[in-house]
């Protein structure tokens, strides 16, 4: 189950200004860009636990949002997803598992941690390819567009 956390749009503004200059510097025109966290919990737990997890461990309440099952990119935006690939060590992951355990008194999940990146504009090879270039490692991340 993927749990992510995004910056609501009242505090947003800087992240995602950031976000929008640097696709810009490597040549992509987006209109608007923003992010989130992702946690991938790879556990057989309730849906109420993946929820206490967002909402009470993993997001600040008062300047993030949470969604469980991976976000929707809105109308006129296309979404992808970075991740660490399985081979390299995922500390963020590792912390956010031990975390997870001791917080909801459970057996320690497996959880790897990424980002989602919301972009709006016309999705195509040729952005997706700049945009991965831009915000990856091929080394150490995997980079796919999920949603357009």
């Amino acid at each position: 189950m993927v749990i992510e956390i995004r910056t609501k749009p009242k505090y947003a503004a800087a992240e995602d200004a950031a976000l929008l200059a640097r696709m810009r510097a490597a040549g992509l025109p987006f209109k608007a860009a923003s992010s989130a966290r992702l946690y991938r919990v790879d556990a057989d737990w309730p849906s109420a636990a993946y929820k206490k997890a967002a909402a009470d461990l993993l997001a600040d309440p008062l300047t993030e949002s949470w969604s469980v099952g991976g976000g929707r990119a809105p109308a006129g935006y296309w979404r992808a997803e970075i991740w660490l690939k399985n081979s390299v060590t995922d500390v963020v992951g590792e912390s956010v598992s031990e975390a997870a355990a001791g917080f909801l008194g459970v057996k320690a999940p497996k959880v790897r941690f990424g980002h989602a990146f919301y972009f709006k504009s016309a999705a195509g090879p040729k952005a997706e390819k700049a945009a991965a270039k831009a915000l990856s490692n091929p080394l150490i991340h995997s980079f796919k567009v999920v949603k357009k």
